[in-house]
């Protein structure tokens, strides 16, 4: 399973006042019953990580898309100015993550 988790403050978007977000990810060996190990996958920053997608599992490897987006919350909601924001994928295989 993979999920944005909106920081705490003070990770704050000066501009929005709004909290920023990183990706996390759970792992059930039990068929969905527990999700016992949660990870951070990525490092509170200056920017948000939004819309996680696990894009599949290859080779043992976990694969996952997101949005970095530079200004704390995105415009879809009408909660920030527009603005270019790259899509990035990082791949998960054993405990190491490892960015495109």
């Amino acid at each position: 399973m993979v999920w944005e988790k909106f920081d705490s403050i003070p990770n704050v978007e000066s501009t929005t006042n709004f909290n920023r977000a990183d990706i996390l990810v759970a792992e059930s060996r039990d068929n969905g019953l527990t999700w016992p190990v949660v990870r951070r996958v990525t490092t509170p920053n200056n920017t948000s990580k939004l819309y996680p997608c696990a894009a599949g599992v290859a080779y043992d490897t976990l694969y996952i898309t997101f949005m970095i987006d530079s200004i704390g919350r995105s415009t879809v909601k009408n909660q920030g100015r527009a603005t270019r924001n790259p899509i990035a994928m990082l791949h998960y295989s054993g405990s190491v993550f490892c960015w495109y």
